[in-house]
């Protein structure tokens, strides 16, 4: 009696283990929603869950439960695009932009201007002193090259004058006098007869010369005697020329 009695008890308590953990199966039911598959992965996953949901393109979340961005309903600009993004501190999905080329931001809605670059309003000339530029708005606040560069006011590179010439300074290769990148070594350079930063070059006045302005007459120092603004080289006397070449009037005699 003792025996059987025990056994009884031993395929009872088998039977309420079986049962418990057909019972405890966590993908049955399927908790994913939303047509999403469910995975058994044991205590300790991701979650501290024991499943995992494989979830449909437009759905995502611990059980396929939130849909994917609607349009219109985070806006995103510049090209941006709204996507899902995971927010590892509070366990949860969020909307969030992913940004084009150039720009960033929480809406990509900021782009850096270049170093040789200001954050203008094309619209009220209204200048922001910041590196950081809104680009909202097409019509809006965008990055405008400094005068003497061109590009897109990202990447601004030096524009060389008129009477200069794009020079790397490292092995004198030569470069494309409107774009002269001086990050890769390259440099404007005034040519031969001329002075100034690359971007103004001034025709030097010959040594035997004076720089005179044409509205007053007054004389004015030699090295910067700029044409556009009414000044002339002039040779002295007894020399005669163009002021920038100045000859001796006798040179004519020793011929």
């Amino acid at each position: 009696m003792g025996l059987l009695f025990w056994r009884l008890l031993l395929v009872l308590m088998g039977c309420v283990l079986v049962r418990h953990t057909v019972s405890s199966d966590a993908c049955e039911p399927n908790p994913c929603r939303n047509g999403g598959s469910c995975n058994r992965t044991g205590y300790g996953s991701e979650f501290g869950l024991d499943f995992e949901c494989s979830c449909p393109i437009r759905y995502y979340g611990i059980i396929c439960h939130y849909d994917k961005c609607d349009p219109g309903e985070y806006p995103c600009f510049n090209n941006g695009t709204c996507i899902m993004s995971y927010d590892n501190i509070h366990h949860s999905y969020k909307q969030a932009c992913k940004c084009t080329a150039n720009f960033h931001g929480d809406y990509c809605d900021l782009v850096t201007c270049g170093a040789n670059a200001l954050c203008i309003h094309p619209g009220t000339s209204k200048i922001l002193h910041t590196r950081e530029c809104p680009a909202v708005h097409v019509n809006g606040y965008k990055c405008v090259c400094n005068s003497g560069y061109a590009g897109d006011g990202i990447n601004c590179t030096k524009m060389c004058g008129a009477n200069a010439t794009c020079i790397n300074t490292g092995n004198c290769e030569r470069g494309p006098s409107d774009h002269c990148n001086e990050d890769l070594g390259f440099k404007c350079v005034c040519n031969h007869g001329y002075e100034g930063d690359g971007v103004v070059c001034i025709k030097k006045c010959d040594t035997n010369a004076m720089c005179i302005d044409s509205n007053t007459s007054q004389i004015l120092p030699t090295d910067h005697c700029f044409e556009p603004m009414g000044l002339k080289c002039v040779c002295n006397q007894g020399y005669e020329g163009d002021g920038f070449t100045c000859k001796s009037e006798f040179h004519k005699f020793f011929r």
